[in-house]
């Protein structure tokens, strides 16, 4: 089975992808990665959160889902670096077919996909997936997602899917 991933690129999403790589069973392959590397719109989604949750101070500044700070993303990444990487190496083998794109939903995906041709695509940290990607490989796409669409997207999902 030659499968596609598309993700982001963060610590954990490579460690994800290091794992699986190693687990495969016997006949499947990864054959495509792509990390996208559209910013997600955070202060945009944070904005509107404040705005829906209003008067609610409590549920619109601290517990909102959309509320990212530098400091808090760097102590996420080293501690994901030093949990999931203890040699220190985060990185994806140089033979590993990974592309860069901007968006998961631009002409150059489609392109990676019409020529790598995977069977089955793995989704996860990406922005939202046209049907025109998604449906492309011949047994269809997996989304892992942890929370409830559209309520809790963003980071940590299954967190603020409980302080709600």
């Amino acid at each position: 089975m030659r499968i596609g991933i598309l993700t982001t690129n963060t610590a954990h999403h490579r460690y994800f992808i290091r794992r699986l790589h190693r687990e495969l069973p016997r006949g499947a392959d990864i054959v495509l990665n792509v990390f996208e590397r559209e910013p997600y719109p955070w202060r945009r989604r944070a904005s509107r959160h404040f705005r829906r949750t209003f008067p609610n101070l409590w549920k619109g500044t601290v517990l909102n889902p959309y509320t990212q700070w530098g400091s808090q993303a760097r102590a996420q990444d080293a501690f994901e670096r030093a949990a999931f990487f203890a040699d220190g190496d985060s990185s994806l083998p140089t033979s590993f077919p990974t592309h860069d794109v901007y968006s998961v939903n631009d002409s150059e995906t489609r392109s990676l996909l019409g020529y790598k041709n995977p069977e089955l695509v793995l989704v996860y940290g990406t922005r939202l997936v046209k049907p025109e990607i998604y449906e492309r490989p011949r047994l269809g796409s997996l989304n892992a997602h942890g929370g409830l669409l559209p309520g809790y997207r963003g980071l940590d999902t299954n967190l603020w899917a409980t302080w709600s």
